[in-house]
């Protein structure tokens, strides 16, 4: 392998084995089957649900690491609410609630203007590549 000028390379091992073929998973016994491997044993973090698509397995620093992508049905979730209420974006207000309800805009310059023309100021009177004014805008940032 051929390094260019000034980068060094990377020599961190790491094997990478991916598996698009079925693979058949015992939730019970934390064990999953592979082709041409056979079964084998894995601390489960969690459980596969569904049906295994994919499944990788990785050597990264001594360790070896299981990812199965599975698939499966969903439900899509539903909401407990019963009640409806209609929302407005707005110009002047932030939203208006159909029920009357509203929230007013949040100004954030606004708020900080006379902090910022402060800042400014004192930016102003300092001289360009000093160590004051690299001092000062270290605070202010």
């Amino acid at each position: 392998m051929r390094m260019l000028r000034g980068h060094r390379r990377n020599w961190r091992r790491s094997r990478k084995a991916t598996t698009g073929r079925l693979a058949k998973s015992d939730n019970g016994n934390g064990r999953i089957k592979l082709p041409k491997i056979g079964w084998l044993r894995y601390r489960k973090s969690q459980e596969v649900l569904g049906a295994a698509k994919k499944v990788t397995i990785s050597e990264s620093c001594g360790k070896w690491f299981v990812a199965v992508q599975t698939e499966r049905e969903v439900e899509p979730p539903l909401h407990r609410s019963t009640s409806v209420v209609g929302l407005d974006w707005g110009v002047v207000r932030l939203y208006t609630l159909s029920n009357g309800e509203y929230r007013e805009q949040c100004q954030p310059l606004k708020k900080f203007l006379p902090k910022l023309a402060k800042w400014q100021r004192r930016m102003a009177r300092k001289r360009k590549f000093s160590h004051n004014l690299e001092e000062s805008e270290s605070r202010y940032r």
